[in-house]
C-alpha cells in the first residue's frame, strides 16, 4: 500500500506538520515490499510518486498503493486524505473527508475531470471514489502520480505522467476549510508499497519469479529520503531483497525467488483452542520480555524453510476468568519441526493442546508424529512446595491428566524414566516443569512422587485405593497392639 500525506499551498512554517498515531502493523501477508518517505517541510506544496517497473506491468495483478494526508495552517490534521490504488492500467482514486457530509457534488466539491474519469454515484457523506484507466505501462518506463496543493487554491490537484508524455491533470478536489501542508504522522510522510496478486495467496509457493519497481518521491520536483528495508514479519520474507540507494535516493522494492526454498507455516493455528476455547500460539523460543506489568512471548513464529525448526506452542490470555491467569506465557508443548519442503497442518493430523492452570496439567495428543524426533516436550506450571511431576502416557484429554491415568509415573527434577527426562524453568517469573521425550501424554504437578500400589507397578487403581486401606489397617492394628501391650503391662505391675 502506497501512503503520501499531504496537505495545501501555503508553507505554514519551514518544518513539517507533524502528528502520531497508534496503529496496528502488517500482521498476515505474504510479502510486503515498501518504501517510506520521512517529513515533508510545511513549505512543499507538491508530491510525486515516481515508480518504474523492470518488467510487464500485468493487468490485473501488478499494483501500486498509496494514501495522502492532509494538514491545517495550524498544523493539526484536516482529517482528510487522498488514496490511490493502481492495479494494472485500473487506477481508483478515493478521498475522505471527515466533516463532509451528504452527496460529494460535481462542481462544488470537485471538478476538472479528464475524459475517461467516472464518479460513481454511490459517492456520499465522506467517501467519493473515481476510477480511470490509464495507458499502458511499459517496462522501464517512469509513472508519475502527483498531488498538487498550490496550483488551484483550496483544491488539490491531482495529475498522472506516463513515460515521456505531458503530465495531464486528471481532477481537483476540495479540501477541508484551512488546509495548507502535508501531513507527516509517526515520522512517516508517505507510504509507498508494490505487490502482485500472488501475495494474496495462502502460501509462499504460489509466489514465483522475480519482479522490481524503482521507486522515488519527489518534493516540488526534488527527490526526498526514503527508508527502505526488506519487511522481516511477512510470511514469504526470504523472498524480499528491497533495497535504497541513499545516492539517487531510489527504492528498489525488489522480490525473487529463484534459486530459494518456500517458507512454510503452521497451518490451521486459527482452529487450533483449548477445551476452555483460548487461542493457542506459536513462537521459536520460550524467550519473555516485560512490557509495562505483564510478560510476553519475545519471539513469533511466522514461517520457515529451516529442515530442524524448534516450535512452542502457548496460551496466554489477556483477560480475567481464564483457564490461565492474565498476561502470563503458559507454554504447552514444543518440538522440532521440518519446514523445509511443507506446512505443518495441525487439522489434518487432528492434533489437540490443552492447559489447565488450575490443575498444573498439560496436554498434547497426535503432536509427536509431526516432529523429526517422533517426540515433544510437555510443560505444566509447577505447583509451590512440588517435588515431582506426574506422567500419563496416551492421555487424550485434559481432565485425564490426574493420579487416576493409566501406567502414571512420576519424576523429579533432573531424572529420566521412561525416555522422559523433567526439568525446571522458568518463563517470565513463572516455574514449570518442562519434561521432553515425550510422545502421546500429559503432566500435571505433583506434591507425591509414588503411589502405593500405583499403575507404576501395573497395578490398577482400585488395587492402590485398596492398598491404602491395608497400609492403613495395618498402622492401626500395630498402633492398637502397642496400646494394648503398654496398657497390660502397666497393670501386670
Amino acid at each position: 500500500m502506497f501512503v503520501i500525506q499531504a496537505a495545501s499551498p501555503r508553507a505554514v512554517s519551514a518544518a513539517a506538520c507533524a502528528t502520531s498515531f497508534a496503529g496496528g502493523g502488517q500482521g498476515g501477508v505474504l510479502l510486503s515490499l515498501s518504501a517510506r518517505l520521512g517529513p515533508v517541510d510545511s513549505s512543499v506544496h507538491k508530491v510525486t510518486t515516481e515508480f518504474t517497473p523492470a518488467q510487464t506491468w500485468q493487468d490485473g495483478s501488478s499494483s501500486l498503493e498509496t494514501t495522502v494526508a492532509f494538514a491545517k495552517n495550524d498544523c493539526t490534521s484536516a482529517n482528510a486524505y487522498v488514496s490511490f490504488s493502481l492495479v494494472g492500467k485500473a487506477l481508483t482514486t478515493t478521498y475522505y473527508s471527515g466533516n463532509h457530509s451528504g452527496a460529494f457534488i460535481s462542481g462544488t466539491d470537485y471538478k476538472n475531470l479528464t475524459s475517461g474519469v467516472s464518479v460513481p454515484t454511490s459517492s456520499s457523506t465522506t467517501h467519493l471514489s473515481a476510477t480511470y484507466t490509464t495507458g499502458s505501462i511499459a517496462t522501464g518506463s517512469a509513472q508519475q502520480l502527483s498531488v498538487d496543493l498550490a496550483t488551484d487554491a483550496g483544491f488539490a490537484d491531482i495529475y498522472l505522467k506516463q513515460g515521456s508524455g505531458s503530465e495531464a491533470l486528471l481532477m481537483s478536489l476540495k479540501l477541508p476549510n484551512n488546509t495548507s501542508s502535508f501531513l507527516t504522522t509517526n515520522e512517516s510522510s508517505a507510504y509507498v508499497s508494490y505487490s502482485e496478486s500472488t501475495f494474496s495467496g495462502e502460501t509462499c509457493s504460489g509466489i514465483t519469479g522475480s519482479g522490481q519497481v524503482a521507486v522515488r518521491m519527489l518534493l516540488d520536483g526534488t527527490a526526498g529520503t526514503l527508508t527502505a528495508v526488506p519487511y522481516p514479519y511477512a510470511t514469504c520474507a526470504n523472498f524480499d531483497e528491497t533495497s535504497y540507494n541513499s545516492g539517487t535516493k531510489t527504492a528498489t522494492l525488489r522480490y525473487n525467488t529463484t534459486g530459494k526454498n518456500a517458507n512454510h507455516v503452521v497451518a490451521g493455528l486459527d482452529s487450533l483452542k483449548t477445551a476452555s476455547g483460548d487461542n493457542v500460539n506459536v513462537v521459536t523460543s520460550l524467550g519473555a520480555e516485560l512490557s509495562g506489568e505483564s510478560y510476553y512471548m519475545s519471539d513469533p513464529f511466522i514461517a520457515s524453510n529451516q529442515s530442524t525448526q524448534p516450535v512452542y506452542f502457548y496460551v496466554e490470555n489477556y483477560l480475567d476468568g481464564k483457564s490461565t491467569p492474565k498476561d502470563i506465557p503458559y507454554p504447552i508443548v514444543g518440538g522440532v519441526i521440518n519446514f523445509a519442503n511443507t506446512d505443518l497442518d495441525l487439522a489434518a493430523h487432528d492434533v489437540s493442546m490443552d492447559v489447565s492452570a488450575a490443575n498444573y496439567s498439560a496436554l498434547a495428543h497426535n503432536f509427536g508424529s509431526l516432529t523429526t524426533t517422533g517426540s515433544f516436550t510437555l510443560f505444566a506450571a509447577q505447583r509451590e512446595g512440588d517435588d515431582f511431576v506426574g506422567v500419563c502416557p496416551g492421555a487424550t484429554d485434559i481432565n485425564a491428566v490426574n493420579t487416576s491415568c493409566s501406567d502414571l509415573y512420576f519424576l523429579k527434577n533432573g531424572e529420566t524414566k521412561n525416555g522422559a527426562t523433567a526439568s525446571l524453568i522458568t518463563v517470565g517469573t513463572t516455574k514449570f516443569w518442562q519434561v521432553s521425550g515425550l510422545t502421546g501424554t500429559g503432566v500435571f504437578s505433583s506434591t507425591v512422587g509414588a503411589i502405593p500400589g500405583s499403575p507404576q507397578t501395573g497395578t490398577t487403581q482400585q488395587s492402590a485405593k485398596r492398598g491404602y486401606i491395608f497400609i492403613g489397617s495395618l498402622a492401626t492394628i500395630a498402633i492398637f497392639s502397642k496400646f494394648r501391650a503398654l496398657r497390660f503391662g502397666r497393670r501386670r505391675r
